[in-house]
């Protein structure tokens, strides 16, 4: 079977249809099929043929609209390529699916010429041709595509971190379209505002929904949440596609009112959505229809009617038709989300053991979790255990994973995603160095944000003498993400934690930030405290067991912190540590220790001085009475080197410990 070509009908039933506006340009239907013939017979002079591979590294525009749409002509294969990408990623996906030609833009122009081996092309935005300075050749172009014929790959990774290239064909888009414009009731008079990059399946999908039922395009060169939301209150757009950090920021800006109604609906996907980011939109009058779909589906999947989002914040809503979805029964028995349908992918290029996992009696196995309620409504558990979502960017942990095991410190590493109000989820990193290494927690983030894009470097990066594994050697992921969590609670205010998460036969402490004086004195408290000599303290239980310290992050940098907030954390630090020891030599070692330090600076023009600290600490020591625990806790307070080189400015110097469970 074979399918007309969306842009072509639409140009020949409504060419004077606006269909098109971006970057102060608006083409009607007309106009733009005359710039796609004209962009095909320049890259056919170029070179490009049927069946060839030609990479896309362009943003949001025009260029990249008609780029799409011309080698669709050409039956060439576009493939879209992130423009946040890092040259050796870049370098990795080109290696993939070695490319026939790239075409780029004046600002990426530099990064795509690094790239050597594949033949470069310099779209001119400022022209109505595509590609001005290429010589044309005349050719047939195709106005039918068989439905299963590939139109691009997209990219996605692997579990191993390798890129895969998802092959979408003509028939997956245009399906795709179908159930999207059905699901929506979506026509020719429902503009489309697209913010999402068009290198994504979210916002690539939309030129093939607008071209198939008529509809213009307004496109954004990036997101901007003030301009989002000048081009609701204009009136002149139905529909809209965003990720949750998305919506947060235009909920954040938008002030008080209702947007109008033309806005019929904000699919809102990419990554979890936030039950409570839902309601609040509802409750504030925006039609939000959260989402679930993948690359691997060509978009969405299933999508939860805006009327129905105020009472339903938990769920995905029901699949789109034609399209079959099956998972766990219930809530407490969910399973692998899987889909059946003609918007499942081709299947992954040039890898036909990915491909064959993945693709399984005519179901694709997405890897996500979640179970399908007695009314039909899909709700999704989790999103592949291993993937962290960030701002609606995918971060396949297993690829940051093998950037840090590339240093030459790091002998072992794994990253995991801890919860963000503003993101969804952040990256974070623990790292096992080689023997006899000190990799710093900012010299290992430099090195990750020279061969990765920014958003894929881990916010914390926490050393750790060994990770917690489980069977066949595998990383404890769940392990991780608690204890991320932990350790960022943690370090959220002006304190420190001292923790023993694992066993280990060395010690650890993991600093951050200009401690100066304060920190030294800290790093001495630990050799006079938790060591005896040059062995380590041990107790008739065994030897103590590895140590972490941590501080607030904004200390790495020693900026958005004080110096107040500085004394603190360092004193809250090398309180721990104290206590830590004197319970251990006690034959009590805690399993934790937790202080929080709050300090009072005074200024004259003396200058300044500490005159008041307060420290709270809470610890759990299994087997130790109460009161014995506050009177090693004075003991600690009163010999901390912290507190003695504070003492003599200070007017007092107070405690409260207590002992949990």
């Amino acid at each position: 079977m074979t399918l007309a070509d969306p842009l072509f009908h639409r140009a020949r039933t409504s060419p004077d249809r606006l269909a098109l506006r971006a970057g102060g340009v608006s083409l009607s239907f007309g106009d733009l099929e005359t710039r796609v013939r004209a962009a095909a017979g320049r890259l056919a002079g170029l070179g490009v043929r049927p069946g060839d591979r030609v990479a896309v590294l362009l943003g949001n525009g025009v260029p990249f609209a008609v780029l799409v749409w011309g080698l669709a002509r050409l039956g060439a294969v576009s493939v879209p390529l992130s423009t946040r990408l890092a040259p050796p990623e870049l370098r990795n996906r080109l290696a993939d699916c070695e490319p026939s030609l790239l075409v780029t833009e004046p600002a990426l122009l530099e990064r795509a010429r690094q790239m050597h081996g594949v033949s470069v092309a310099c779209v001119d935005p400022e022209h109505p041709d595509l590609l001005p300075d290429a010589p044309t050749q005349p050719v047939r172009l195709r106005l039918r595509h068989p439905e299963g014929a590939p139109q691009g790959i997209l990219y996605t990774s692997a579990t191993t971190g390798d890129p895969k290239g998802v092959v979408l064909t003509f028939g997956n888009h245009v399906w795709s379209a179908v159930a999207a414009n059905l699901q929506l009731g979506a026509g020719p008079q429902d503009p489309w505002l697209v913010v999402l990059p068009l290198y994504h399946v979210g916002g690539l999908a939309v030129l093939w929904r607008a071209a198939l039922v008529g509809a213009a395009v307004v496109l954004h060169e990036r997101f901007d949440p003030e301009r989002f939301c000048a081009e609701v209150t204009s009136g002149t757009v139905a529909f809209t596609s965003v990720v949750p950090t998305m919506l947060l920021r235009v909920l954040d800006v938008w002030g008080a009112g209702r947007p109008p109604a033309r806005l019929r609906a904000v699919l809102v996907g990419g990554g979890p959505i936030p039950p409570e980011l839902v309601v609040r939109a509802a409750a504030a009058g925006w039609p939000v229809a959260p989402t679930y779909g993948l690359t691997e589906a060509a978009s969405q999947v299933t999508t939860l009617r805006p009327e129905e989002a105020a009472s339903r914040p938990q769920c995905a809503g029901r699949p789109l038709y034609p399209l079959q979805v099956r998972a766990g029964p219930a809530r407490d028995r969910p399973a692998e989300i899987e889909v059946r349908g003609p918007t499942v992918m081709k299947g992954y290029y040039g890898r036909p053991a990915d491909t064959a996992r993945a693709l399984r009696g005519g179901w694709l196995r997405t890897g996500d979790v979640g179970y399908v309620d007695p009314e039909g409504y899909l709700h999704v558990v989790d999103r592949r255990l291993d993937l962290v979502v960030s701002g609606g960017e995918n971060v396949y942990p297993a690829e940051v994973e093998r950037v840090l095991r590339s240093h030459p410190g790091v002998q072992d590493a794994a990253v995991v995603g801890v919860p963000d109000p503003r993101w969804g989820q952040r990256p974070v990193a623990f790292v096992q160095p080689v023997p006899g290494a000190a990799p710093g927690e900012a010299e290992l983030r430099a090195f990750c944000r020279e061969r990765l894009a920014a958003f894929k470097v881990p916010d914390r990066i926490w050393t750790v003498p060994d990770l917690p594994r489980a069977g066949l050697d595998k990383v404890r992921r769940s392990v991780l993400r608690q204890e991320a969590q932990r350790l960022l609670r943690a370090a959220s205010s002006s304190g420190a934690v001292l923790h023993w998460p694992w066993s280990s036969s060395q010690e650890h402490l993991e600093r951050s930030g200009p401690m100066a004086e304060i920190t030294r004195t800290a790093s001495a408290s630990w050799t006079g405290d938790l060591r005896t000599g040059t062995g380590r303290a041990s107790t008739q239980s065994g030897a103590l067991q590895d140590a972490v310290v941590t501080y607030p992050s904004r200390f790495e940098s020693g900026q958005g912190s004080n110096p107040e907030e500085l004394i603190a954390a360092a004193h809250a630090a090398c309180f721990s540590m104290a206590l830590a020891g004197r319970l251990t030599r006690e034959g009590t070692p805690p399993e934790r220790v937790e202080t929080r330090a709050t300090v009072t600076l005074q200024t004259g023009e003396a200058g300044a001085r500490i005159t008041r600290v307060h420290l709270q600490t809470r610890a759990k020591v299994p087997g130790l009475d109460p009161a014995k625990f506050r009177e090693v806790a004075e003991a600690a307070k009163d010999g901390c080197p912290v507190s003695q080189l504070l003492k003599p400015g200070l007017e007092s110097l107070t405690l409260d410990a207590e002992l949990v469970s």
